[in-house]
């Protein structure tokens, strides 16, 4: 349990808590990338359309491929477009990596979440519930003030490079937690 519960908090946090964290980096990453603000709220947009359009394709893939194998497909999907999004040279790059985290964290969710939740007993439900809720609204609500930070000191590398490696180790942990389960019936 405390294995599955780690890779599942491994993989909401990031995007979610970046998302809320995008604020106060606007301006910060827009010159850097030599951005215009209208672009980088398109990418904001678009990352957030990612993450509602990756839960639906989730749930249609649970349904026909086996999902525990898509859940590792998922992870390195998070990794590519992490890396992505934080060596970004330009805003096109920075754009597609920041979509790609939003499609695969959505996807995630979906393949991730029923592990933890219907794959133990019972009497871990109280502490699932508390970690499904520390992932989905603790992430959101400590984004801004982690954005805030970064803004303070003037850079947003850092805190991409941080989500890398955390969508990093929740690939680790995806595929050490990984047991082969057929698509949902």
């Amino acid at each position: 349990y405390p294995a599955v519960a780690a890779m599942v908090t491994l993989a909401l946090i990031p995007y979610l808590a970046l998302s809320a964290a995008m604020d106060p980096l606007v301006p910060i990453i827009s010159e850097q990338l030599h951005m215009s603000t209208q672009a980088m709220s398109l990418g904001s947009g678009l990352g957030n359309a990612a993450y509602a359009v990756g839960t639906v394709l989730a749930v249609q893939f649970a349904q026909h491929l086996p999902q525990r194998r898509m859940m590792l497909a998922y992870a390195v999907l998070l990794v590519v477009g992490s890396v992505l999004a934080a060596a970004a040279q330009n805003g096109g790059m920075f754009v597609c990596g920041h979509v790609l985290q939003g499609l695969a964290t959505s996807m995630l969710l979906i393949a991730a979440a029923p592990p933890l939740t219907i794959g133990f007993p019972r009497a871990n439900l109280r502490h699932t519930a508390v970690i499904m809720n520390m992932c989905v609204f603790g992430a959101v609500a400590l984004g801004p003030f982690i954005g805030g930070v970064q803004a303070e000191a003037n850079a947003w590398r850092p805190l991409f490079w941080i989500v890398a490696g955390i969508a990093l180790v929740a690939l680790v942990m995806a595929a050490l937690t990984f047991e082969d389960a057929p698509p949902a019936d």
